[in-house]
């Protein structure tokens, strides 16, 4: 943002407002069934970096990526000790530097 947004503040709030109404009628994001049945068989103490990008990657997210719905899906699914060994795997993904 910057002084030379408010110009276009109303542009903003439409496109906004357009955003929010076509998720309203998309309604929730809900997983493939096969994949809530495997989330339920993963042991948050032994959930690893590597397992939860192997994971990311077979749902197509992009654990650098921004806000996704279908990682807060993910996230929505499990019970709260994996919800918060997947927030700790990925916050972990997220700050290992990787090599070129």
């Amino acid at each position: 943002m910057s002084a030379g947004t408010r110009a276009h503040v109303e542009e903003l709030l439409d496109a906004l407002r357009a955003c929010a109404a076509a998720a309203e009628v998309a309604g929730p994001l809900h997983l493939p069934g096969r994949v809530v049945e495997h989330l339920r068989h993963l042991d948050p103490e032994h959930l690893t970096t590597s397992h939860l990008a192997v994971l990311l990657e077979t749902l197509g997210v992009d654990p650098w990526g921004g806000p996704s719905p279908l990682l807060d899906a993910l996230v929505d699914a499990v019970p709260p000790p994996l919800r918060a060994a997947i927030a700790g795997r990925l916050a972990d993904l997220r700050t290992t530097p990787v090599r070129a």
